[in-house]
């Protein structure tokens, strides 16, 4: 990410990058280190005022931080491990790049941060899609529906 990031400071200047995570110490122009989060308004105000959210993980079961950065209306990029790419709609809440393919994840973050009113509509398709499909009453009555027609023998 970071080797990433600075590919994508040199085409938007004015971008910054906040590590989210465990403390590690990071000294480039432009990187804030954060360290674990737990503050849940630190949290919602961090996914509220991030231009783009990106997981660029190489090993990922299913990645919650991606719907909170959905439900916040945050575009998102992740890689193409896991889940991610049934959480992410490639194109239409965000990319979803090859897992340590620095030149496909600078492309699709510098995309986003120069283009608003994508990053924009992606926004609003992650927040919709959270709110309509990602979310613990819509998979509590999908997995109700699903049990139920289940034959449980003895």
């Amino acid at each position: 990410m970071v080797r990433a990031f600075r590919a994508v400071q040199k085409a938007v200047p004015h971008s910054r990058l906040v590590v989210v995570g465990p403390k590690v110490q990071i000294d480039e122009p432009g990187v804030e280190c954060l360290g674990a989060v737990h503050d849940r308004k630190v949290i919602a105000d961090l996914m509220a005022c991030a231009a783009v959210f990106a997981l660029p993980a190489r090993f990922e079961p299913y990645g919650m931080v991606l719907l909170e950065a959905m439900a916040h209306g945050a575009p998102c990029v992740g890689t193409a491990v896991g889940a991610i790419p049934e959480i992410i709609d490639e194109g239409s809440t965000g990319f979803v790049v090859p897992p340590d393919d620095e030149p496909a994840l600078v492309a699709a973050l510098t995309r986003l941060l120069t283009d608003r009113a994508l990053a924009l509509r992606f926004g609003a398709a992650g927040k919709m899609k959270v709110a309509s499909e990602l979310n613990w009453p819509t998979v509590a009555r999908k997995m109700v529906c699903a049990l139920s027609e289940r034959k449980l023998t003895p």
